[in-house]
């Protein structure tokens, strides 16, 4: 777990992993396509989080199952709603 924002967002934007964090902190980058979302859902709880990552790194069957089960459990935990990505 990274808890510095800075050296989470670059280690997302440099392939090493994803970041769960507020969209509007990830905007510009994901406009200049350094960054994707990873799904197309959008969670609603006290603390929104979204989880982002490069393009490529979505080919990786470790992350989609990562992204899987992520749904699954926030679905059964919080509100969401599917959103289409920026």
């Amino acid at each position: 777990m990274i808890n510095d924002f800075n050296v989470l967002l670059h280690s997302a934007i440099d392939g090493q992993g994803v970041a769960l964090c507020g969209l509007e902190m990830l905007q510009d980058h994901l406009d200049a396509e350094r960054l994707t979302r990873l799904f197309d859902y959008t969670f609603t709880s006290d603390g929104a989080y979204y989880i982002v990552c490069p393009l490529d790194a979505l080919e990786r069957p470790l992350v989609r199952l990562f992204r899987d089960w992520l749904i699954v459990e926030v679905a059964s935990t919080e509100t969401f709603s599917s959103t289409p990505p920026n």
